[in-house]
């Protein structure tokens, strides 16, 4: 598998299985800050893994 190879995103991103697709995926999640005219205030990246609330 590509993804274990992968070191650009190690530390980010998270490997997981989609059973109903049969995909294996590899990803992270990004947390913003918008205001309502749509300006990002803040941002976080974190693996997929992460619930919302922890990333506070």
């Amino acid at each position: 598998m590509r993804n274990t190879r992968d070191k650009l995103l190690e530390g980010f991103a998270d490997i997981g299985y989609n059973a109903s697709k049969r995909m294996w995926f590899y990803t992270f999640t990004v947390h913003m800050a918008v205001t309502e005219s749509g300006y990002i205030l803040n941002h976080i990246v974190t693996p997929a893994s992460v619930h919302d609330l922890q990333a506070c």
